[in-house]
């Protein structure tokens, strides 16, 4: 808890320009560690395509192809999630924790 007092007080202490500066050092920190990525060189968007800017019906098509894809993705990026977070739990399992009184117990005074 006092390296976070420690942060805030440095914080408050510090004008503005160094405030940006330590910005951009640890900026600069965080995106070194990503170098060993490959560098991808830019990709051209698709033109537009005439057919279907002026058709209302492949517009149409087209949109909902892209919304079931989108809908599609919600499920299987939850079901990744949840694989990620079982793996997670699975290396790291929580602390057992003391027992204690069941919350549906029925307590009553006397």
């Amino acid at each position: 808890m006092r390296r976070w007092s420690a942060g805030v007080d440095r914080l408050v202490s510090e004008s503005a320009d160094d405030l940006l500066e330590s910005a951009k050092e640890w900026l600069e920190k965080e995106s070194a560690q990503w170098a060993f990525l490959d560098q991808v060189g830019p990709v051209a968007a698709p033109g537009p395509s005439l057919d279907a800017e002026t058709d209302p019906r492949r517009l149409d098509e087209e949109l909902r192809r892209l919304a079931d894809l989108r809908a599609r993705w919600d499920e299987v990026f939850g079901h990744l999630a949840m694989l990620f977070r079982a793996m997670e739990d699975s290396l790291h399992p929580a602390p057992a924790r003391a027992p204690g009184p069941r919350r549906d117990a029925d307590v009553r005074a006397g």
